[in-house]
């Protein structure tokens, strides 16, 4: 068994801590699921640095990897390099699928320039999915929790990189 990632993007406040915790909670010895936080670092190179290094580690983990928040975070939330989102690459043989989650539930965690990031995010997406063509799910964190409720459904999306109904 190799390693899957499922990276779950969008604005502070849209949920995405909230849904990993659910899915992580499905984790068996047959399936581990594991949680990574990419955190929003001091300097840009710092930050492109840590998503090296943890995408270089995922070829010792065995099967889903759980990513709060990626290099697209880091593009949207302000560093100014949209080239350097081809560090993606990295991550491309864990056959990554993104989940962008639209609704904001905690309206006191958004940036005061969150339509800023909101577009950057979109052209963030846009540019990854036309380099490499990975999977972009966009939905709302209940629908995504309701939808993907036992390992089996999370099994599912992970094969048909949709979200099962």
């Amino acid at each position: 068994m190799s390693v899957q990632l499922l990276i779950l993007e969008g604005l502070d406040g849209t949920g995405k801590t909230t849904t990993a915790s659910k899915l992580i909670q499905m984790s068996t010895a047959e399936l581990p699921i594991h949680y990574i936080y990419f955190p929003k670092l001091e300097t840009e190179q710092m930050t492109y640095d840590y998503f090296y290094e943890l995408s270089y580690g995922f070829k010792y983990l065995k099967g889903v990897v759980i990513m709060d928040r990626s290099i697209l975070s880091t593009y949207a939330y302000g560093f100014e390099i949209a080239d350097r989102l081809r560090l993606f690459e990295l991550v491309l043989d864990y056959d990554p699928i993104i989940i962008f989650f639209n609704k904001i539930y905690d309206k006191d965690k958004l940036p005061p320039d969150h339509e800023r990031v909101k577009d950057r995010y979109k052209r963030a997406l846009d540019l990854i999915i036309g380099w490499y063509k990975v999977p972009v799910l966009i939905t709302d964190a209940k629908t995504f929790v309701n939808s993907v409720n036992s390992l089996d459904k999370l099994q599912r999306l992970l094969k048909e990189k949709r979200i099962p109904y």
